[in-house]
């Protein structure tokens, strides 16, 4: 009986090796050539993404209600080019391009996408305290899961935003099949991951580190307002390289598990979704 389990444990481990190689490869080929305009997608979201926290943190500074608004109208904004950037690696293990009727089902999109959103923002918060309180007894090791629950959550937002590309339909159908495409091919994923996760938990420590010592004014959520606020001018330097390189490094690093994904959901999609 042990021997029996023994021996299908190795198969099932020599089964998830084998797809994680079949994966590597597949998106070893499909990067190649192609990793300066995929780079370039990932940095103009960030940059964007930071641009827009920037922008609502100023227009919105002194007032409650003015905060709130221009962080909701950012966080949409945001949100809007987040999934078509995350919508660009599909269409490249495709080898199509973006198209304005792909741009349009986003657009139509937009409300079910936040509504999809905001209960993902929800529960990745939760996730994430739980691993952190259940973990406490090693700072490092919880903040690595978190970091781990951070890209499960990731991959889950260009799951589906590969749904809104393909025109499914149904909010509950994004949200169960993408879980499911990601537990049918966590091996692959889980591979092709690890080094962005471990960069993550590098880059944030880094972070911390280089913040050390400053306090934020209080109303002001955005650092780089808050450094301008303070004239803290030679820190907003230092905070700006930081992310220039964070962007760079990490985009390389996340490039891999997005194609994965992608050639995860041409493989398993209509499986895990119901056909089109």
């Amino acid at each position: 009986m042990g021997i029996r389990r023994a021996y299908n444990d190795f198969l099932d481990s020599s089964t998830q090796l084998n797809d994680f190689d079949r994966v590597r490869r597949a998106a070893a080929d499909v990067r190649r050539g192609h990793v300066p305009g995929l780079l370039g997608v990932l940095v103009a979201s960030s940059v964007c993404s930071l641009f827009l926290s920037l922008l609502s943190s100023i227009l919105g500074y002194g007032s409650t209600l003015g905060t709130l608004g221009w962080t909701v109208a950012a966080s949409v904004v945001n949100m809007f080019v987040s999934q078509l950037a995350f919508s660009v690696f599909l269409l490249r293990v495709r080898g199509e391009r973006m198209t304005q009727d792909a741009v349009l089902r986003f657009l139509w999109a937009l409300p079910l996408l936040a509504v999809i959103v905001l209960v993902l923002s929800v529960a990745q918060t939760l996730l994430s305290n739980l691993v952190l309180i259940a973990l406490s007894f090693n700072a490092q090791l919880a903040y690595f899961a978190a970091m781990c629950v951070s890209m499960v959550f990731t991959l889950v937002n260009a799951a589906i935003s590969f749904c809104v590309l393909d025109g499914r339909r149904g909010l509950a159908s994004w949200l169960a099949g993408s879980f499911k495409l990601l537990a049918r091919n966590w091996a692959p994923l889980l591979g092709l991951s690890i080094l962005f996760v471990a960069w993550m938990v590098f880059a944030n420590n880094a972070y911390s580190a280089l913040l050390t010592g400053f306090t934020a004014p209080e109303g002001i959520g955005n650092i780089i307002h808050a450094l301008l606020n303070q004239h803290e001018f030679s820190l907003l330097w230092q905070v700006l390289a930081f992310y220039a390189i964070n962007y760079v490094v990490g985009g390389l690093f996340e490039i891999a598990p997005l194609l994965g994904l992608a050639i995860c959901y041409e493989q398993d999609g209509d499986t895990v979704y119901g056909e089109r």
